[in-house]
């Protein structure tokens, strides 16, 4: 698979969804999260869920992000060789 570049708000976010699946989740950090969210969406790697009112209500990793996430654990960033 193929490494994507993450910022440090989406490498946070990940490894939050990572450690939270399946149990009772917390109080996500809206306003920190909402960016990171959209951003890994568009990626493909967490499927966010929003509604009008509020923003973000929850979010949750995609089956391409759990495969990353997988053969990439410490989410490291790919090298520039040049």
């Amino acid at each position: 698979m193929e490494r994507v570049r993450l910022t440090k708000e989406e490498r946070r976010v990940l490894r939050w969804l990572q450690r939270n699946d399946g149990s009772k989740r917390k109080q996500i950090e809206k306003l920190a999260f909402a960016p990171a969210v959209r951003s890994l969406e568009q990626k493909g790697l967490v499927r966010g869920f929003w509604s009008e009112e509020v923003g973000l209500v929850d979010a949750a990793l995609t089956e391409s992000g759990e495969t990353y996430i997988f053969f990439n654990p410490r989410l490291q960033n790919p090298i520039n060789w040049n």
